[in-house]
């Protein structure tokens, strides 16, 4: 009796099966975790703005263009005891 028992539950086993799920790559199944993780989303962000300021911030700087003797073309630096005069 022992023997039918296992035999059927071993039947029974390689009959069940398990609902098939689409093969998932490497990086899907990490952008998965990683939107799924709230604090991880809002650093990328933060640090993705901070990048963006950075490369952006030399656009919006008021810095005049000079030549020296030898013709290179570079920005000059104010002196920090000159007046500051209106432009």
């Amino acid at each position: 009796m022992s023997f039918q028992m296992s035999y059927l539950y071993l039947q029974l086993m390689f009959e069940c099966e398990a609902p098939m799920r689409q093969p998932v790559t490497y990086w899907q199944d990490a952008w998965k975790r990683f939107t799924g993780n709230k604090t991880a989303v809002v650093s990328a962000i933060f640090i993705i703005l901070i990048t963006l300021l950075a490369i952006l911030i030399r656009s919006f700087q008021d810095i005049p263009m000079t030549t020296d003797p030898g013709g290179r073309i570079h920005r000059s630096v104010p002196d920090i005891e000159a007046p500051v005069r209106n432009r």
